[in-house]
């Protein structure tokens, strides 16, 4: 993971936003979530607050204070991950559904609705592409960095080769990296989406510190 700006904006950003950088998308899991209904929340929970999401994210103290105070629901929801696991049946994480759900709850319009990290899962894979030497540019970079629209996770299964196929290749025509899905507005502002970025291989190295101060201003 790397950070995207420097200290200075990165502290800004946060500061002055007023809400907590966590996406949190219903059909992030889809039906998976409608077998977790009754074990966990219900019926403390309605089904429309069964969202999940990135586990890169920033909460505000008022939401950070929600999650260590909590002691109900995370119980309810370990011990179902627990079940699930010992069985072999599809697992949940803490910081992709507990909290996401959670904060999608009580306070809705207190979180971003995007995370405050880029990761390309045009791979739908588990885990994120993962940026190579041989893949990295510093276009690559700027569109990631420009970014004001973010795409819900569940159109990285469908679209990903409209959304991400041209952005390793400079060469190729250059629409948005970043769908009219959703907008980024942070504190009433429309802004860049993402202040960090993965998932990027050590042998970037070499490029990410010869070009850091163009790149990254830093």
């Amino acid at each position: 993971c790397i950070p995207l700006w420097p200290f200075d904006y990165i502290h800004d950003y946060i500061a002055t936003a007023h809400v907590s950088l966590l996406d949190a998308d219903y059909d992030r899991y889809g039906e998976a979530f409608h077998h977790y209904e009754r074990h966990i929340f219900y019926p403390d929970i309605k089904r429309e607050h069964y969202v999940g999401g990135s586990q890169w994210f920033v909460l505000q103290r008022r939401h950070a204070r929600i999650v260590l105070q909590d002691t109900t629901h995370y119980r309810r929801h370990k011990a179902s991950c627990a079940f699930r696991m010992r069985t072999g049946s599809r697992f949940c994480c803490a910081d992709e559904h507990y909290v996401q759900i959670l904060l999608h709850t009580w306070d809705r319009a207190g979180i971003s609705g995007f995370s405050s990290t880029f990761a390309d899962w045009s791979e739908a894979d588990w885990h994120p592409k993962l940026f190579t030497a041989d893949n990295i540019t510093a276009h690559t970079i700027r569109t990631i960095k420009a970014a004001k629209h973010f795409v819900p996770y569940k159109s990285f299964w469908k679209d990903f080769k409209s959304n991400f196929s041209h952005i390793v290749d400079p060469s190729l025509p250059q629409p948005p990296l970043i769908t009219s899905n959703g907008f980024c507005v942070v504190g009433g502002q429309l802004r860049n989406c993402f202040l960090f970025a993965r998932k990027f291989d050590v042998s970037n190295l070499d490029f990410l510190m010869h070009n850091s101060r163009t790149l990254f201003g830093f």
